[in-house]
């Protein structure tokens, strides 16, 4: 009986949560300015939502099954419609779409309880807010499954709002792409493809074992912080085609030290990874200029000689960055 009260609870409250984010978007849709094509795209995009969704909402007030299949069903067409919950992350739109396939995913597991048994496997509420796209992850180590885990012995639902946020998806709309890659991409290998975390050997094409340079492009303009990563490795290829001279090699290290700083993998207090590499290949090139060092200008040859105490020296490094 308890359990039955608390699902009854669950059904409304869940049901006034879609109906109060259709209010707050209908008033957003209200008080919009439609000058650009985009906006308007988004707004006609939201007209269909909003009236699909009270008629919906209407016509079941007392069924719920039928509730279920009508929104679930509802879900499948606005994804084909309008895939661009992870462009839009945070609109009154996609956050009102994950509490419908929230519903529904209760719904559905709700009835895998009854069917199946305390054994049973939870769907994931990306299973209903975008079909069809791949949640298994082949690199475990860096990358979760984007479905619902164990803790404790219990299913919990994953943080949907974060993992739109967090990933754009593929051009072929089968898979998500982690925004993270960027972040393990290194020096020597920024050209080469990235793997596809989420690769299904039985859904997708062989060609999405990689993700593609288009996509490539559209994770680098995710956000201005990746559009800095993006200038920084460009920057260090551009360098890496310079590798016999002294402005050539420099231009490599500033490029790395960019790359490897906040504003491309590392931190305001520690450098990427790849940081202290870039000095030890720039002091490999400086060492076999050999007599030619004493042609370089006093005052870079003074910087360069610095570079190499702070670094090399730990007493000298710790007078260096010792804080008052």
């Amino acid at each position: 009986m308890i359990g039955q009260i608390q699902d009854i609870h669950f059904q409304a409250e869940k049901r006034q949560v879609i109906e109060a984010a259709l209010t707050v978007m209908a008033a957003g849709m209200r008080a919009s300015d439609n000058h650009y094509l985009r906006d308007k795209a988004v707004y006609a995009f939201k007209s269909k939502v909003f009236v699909a969704l009270q008629e919906i909402l209407q016509a079941n007030q007392d069924n719920n099954s039928q509730l279920c299949v009508q929104l679930k069903s509802f879900l499948d067409k606005a994804f084909k419609l309008w895939p661009c919950y992870t462009a839009l992350p945070d609109d009154d739109v996609t956050l009102l779409l994950c509490e419908v396939a929230r519903l529904v995913q209760y719904y559905h597991n709700k009835k895998l309880y009854v069917e199946q048994g305390e054994d049973f496997e939870p769907a994931g509420i990306l299973q209903f807010l975008m079909p069809g796209v791949c949640t298994d992850s082949i690199d475990l180590a860096h990358y979760p499954h984007l479905e619902p885990p164990q803790k404790n012995g219990k299913w919990v639902n994953i943080d949907i709002r974060e993992v739109l946020r967090t990933h754009i998806l593929c051009e072929r709309r089968n898979f998500l792409i982690p925004v993270k890659q960027l972040t393990t991409l290194k020096s020597d290998t920024v050209v080469q493809p990235r793997e596809n975390p989420y690769f299904d050997v039985f859904e997708h094409d062989k060609s999405q074992v990689f993700i593609s340079t288009t996509e490539m492009q559209r994770l680098y303009a995710h956000a201005p912080e990746t559009h800095k990563l993006h200038d920084a490795l460009q920057a260090l290829q551009q360098a890496q085609k310079q590798e016999n001279t002294l402005l050539g090699n420099l231009n490599q290290l500033i490029a790395s030290f960019r790359y490897n700083s906040i504003d491309g993998i590392g931190s305001e207090v520690n450098a990427g990874v790849g940081g202290y590499q870039a000095i030890l290949n720039f002091r490999d090139f400086y060492n076999r200029l050999g007599e030619k060092q004493s042609q370089i200008p006093e005052d870079v040859a003074s910087l360069i000689t610095r570079l190499f105490d702070v670094t090399f020296d730990s007493a000298k490094n710790r007078q260096a960055t010792a804080f008052e």
